[in-house]
């Protein structure tokens, strides 16, 4: 059986993220990162050759990671923006607002709400670690980020409310989730990935 992610399925629909994209063979991701995050980092391109086990090489190595990883977490963030749906007033196609609305969050049924996984927890990951980052702290580890966290939440059902220190969530029965950021100086941090990547997106500062 081939396990090998499918590059169609991946570019016909939103859930192209850096880490998806990274498990594509070198031939795909050549022309499949461009497409959708721009050029590639220097660290996910496999070279033709298994360079000599050094201290020097080693080091170079977590170096160039050191200086993709903030790249990499722009790129996931600009990944949450583009996902964004246009026909709800409280997301802008220039900004991230106070507030934005994202569609399949959660599903609902007899059993009452659930998380839904897939590019939803992908993005909500994404988001949770450019605010981290942003805010002068470490990137939360994968079994504790945002996505974790909310689906833990939802698991308990006991209100259709979830905050932590960065974001108030509400979902709904539709299945829509309403994230309202509470650092407005975090949300302008942000912007400025969005102005750096889209430069007619944001007017000039005057």
């Amino acid at each position: 059986m081939n396990n090998t992610p499918n590059l169609q399925t991946l570019s016909d629909t939103e859930n192209a993220t850096p880490l998806t994209a990274t498990l594509l063979p070198d031939e795909q991701r050549s022309s499949f990162w461009p497409q959708h995050f721009g050029a590639i980092p220097q660290w996910i391109t496999l070279e033709p050759y298994i360079p000599a086990v050094s201290e020097e090489n080693i080091l170079s190595t977590f170096e160039q990671l050191h200086q993709s990883k903030t790249e990499v977490f722009e790129r996931g963030i600009i990944n949450v923006f583009k996902g964004l749906s246009w026909d709800y007033k409280s997301n802008s196609p220039c900004k991230f607002g106070k507030k934005i609305i994202v569609d399949g969050l959660v599903q609902y049924d007899r059993w009452g709400f659930h998380f839904r996984h897939g590019r939803r927890r992908e993005q909500l990951a994404d988001l949770d670690r450019m605010l981290n980052l942003l805010d002068g702290k470490p990137v939360p580890e994968n079994r504790n980020d945002l996505s974790v966290r909310l689906d833990a939440h939802i698991c308990k059902q006991h209100v259709s409310v979830f905050e932590d220190e960065y974001v108030e969530i509400r979902y709904f029965q539709k299945g829509s989730g309403h994230i309202i950021f509470k650092r407005s100086d975090l949300v302008e941090k942000m912007n400025e990935i969005v102005a750096r990547y889209f430069p007619a997106t944001l007017p000039p500062r005057t």
